[in-house]
């Protein structure tokens, strides 16, 4: 399996420790020595759906392949904006890619463990179908990472 591109999205609101210091008893060292957390990224008008697709598309545009091109779409999340239909259901939906190959996977654990155990179904994917598959794995916690959407 090989990458062909790669996109993220951040929600845009950033949160500081200072930040939060202003309205709680913490300071930016307490939170920064014990988490090693120094701001934060809130989504207030992003939405779980919103950033996995900006990501896809993102991605699409670096591998230089449009949506009705990929074959299989993994999305992993804990915070779903919706039980159904599922985020792999609406990322295909607003890329344009055909169905019915979306799949859900939905983890109370970390983000790694979802990155984890869907990239070998991808890889497996692709190996053996020759096809293009488009892997998600956002997320909405106060400590969001980019939501990596690799193809």
């Amino acid at each position: 399996m090989k990458f062909l591109g790669t996109g993220s999205a951040l929600p845009k609101k950033v949160v500081s420790n200072d930040d939060l210091a202003q309205v709680m008893d913490t300071s930016d060292e307490w939170i920064r020595s014990r988490t090693g957390i120094g701001m934060r990224h809130i989504a207030v008008e992003e939405t779980t759906t919103s950033m996995a697709v900006e990501a896809a598309e993102k991605a699409l545009a670096d591998a230089k392949i449009s949506g009705c091109e990929i074959d299989l779409i993994i999305a992993g999340t804990i915070s779903p904006d919706y039980i159904f239909p599922s985020l792999a259901c609406e990322v295909q939906a607003a890329i344009g890619a055909p169905p019915p190959a979306s799949s859900h996977i939905k983890s109370a654990v970390t983000q790694g463990l979802v990155y984890h155990t869907s990239l070998p179904f991808a890889s497996f994917f692709a190996r053996f179908s020759g096809l293009f598959s488009l892997f998600s794995c956002p997320t909405t916690s106060c400590a969001a990472r980019p939501t990596p959407a690799t193809i």
